[in-house]
């Protein structure tokens, strides 16, 4: 079941929560019309300055420019609505692109330039290779057929003498909750045996919040030591400064939703 948009709704909410306790809405927009299309799981570029969106089934990515105030497709990909990222300075988007070959899916890796929408590939058709992520190294993480993966933005391997100094990565991935670092992958699994969701690094790189699927959402380190229970909290968020997290209180009648808010939490979950 996705969670679906047809309204977005841009809340300039992360700014405010640093200097105060209160939770105050500044200003509200209304960014699509639903005789535009659906758009999922929005996602801010680094910059701030656009607000991009996966399109009906992953395909394709779509995006609003706050500057000129207009939505534009950047890509009809098959998959790449699916889990993708920017580099730092947002100047590109990185994503993958599923294929269908007798029955097998494969999928390559591509880097495309936001301003002019011209694409490149960083790796080519392979089986079971996961979404991009992209370091604060500027590098590409990814797995293929579960092994850990670090290339550069033209293609190439990183050198193993410099995974020592790449952030750490968490990925949910066959329902359990992994920790990449130095180039290996460790199975955490704070909550024990259960279907992990939503997994989410800190700004400061020391917590993870992620969610118990039909339970709760939780906060914790890196060694998977719980540090605090949330309560129902779907599709968490941190804020920039890391002390809250944005979250939606959804309803469903399980076939369709029916209700949905937007809530914050502090970190630790004693104010909400």
């Amino acid at each position: 079941m996705y969670i679906r948009i047809l309204t977005v709704l841009c809340f300039l909410i992360m700014s405010i929560l640093t200097y105060s306790q209160e939770l105050r809405i500044v200003k509200k927009e209304q960014l699509t019309y639903s005789n535009q299309g659906s758009f999922y799981f929005p996602k801010f570029t680094p910059d701030g300055n656009k607000i991009f969106f996966a399109r009906d089934n992953f395909k394709g990515i779509s995006y609003f420019d706050l500057k000129n105030w207009r939505l534009d497709e950047l890509n009809a990909e098959y998959g790449a609505g699916y889990g993708f990222g920017f580099s730092n300075d947002s100047k590109f988007i990185y994503y993958r692109k599923d294929e269908f070959k007798k029955g097998l899916k494969y999928s390559s890796i591509y880097k495309q330039e936001i301003s002019t929408k011209k694409k490149e590939t960083i790796l080519p058709g392979n089986r079971e290779v996961s979404p991009p992520l992209i370091t604060k190294q500027e590098n590409c993480f990814f797995t293929q057929k579960g092994k850990v993966k670090y290339i550069t933005q033209q293609g190439k391997p990183v050198d193993k003498s410099k995974l020592a100094k790449e952030s750490p990565v968490v990925l949910n991935e066959d329902g359990n909750l992994y920790v990449f670092r130095n180039g290996s992958k460790k199975l955490i699994n704070p909550s024990g045996k259960n279907a992990y969701i939503w997994a989410e690094l800190s700004p400061n790189e020391k917590y993870i919040v992620y969610t118990v699927a039909a339970d709760q959402t939780y906060i914790c380190d890196l060694t998977g030591k719980i540090k605090y229970k949330l309560g129902y909290a779907n599709a968490p968020k941190w804020s920039p400064d890391g002390k809250w997290i944005l979250f939606m209180d959804d309803k469903n009648d399980g076939d369709n939703y029916t209700s949905s808010e937007l809530w914050v939490v502090s970190m630790d979950g004693s104010k909400r």
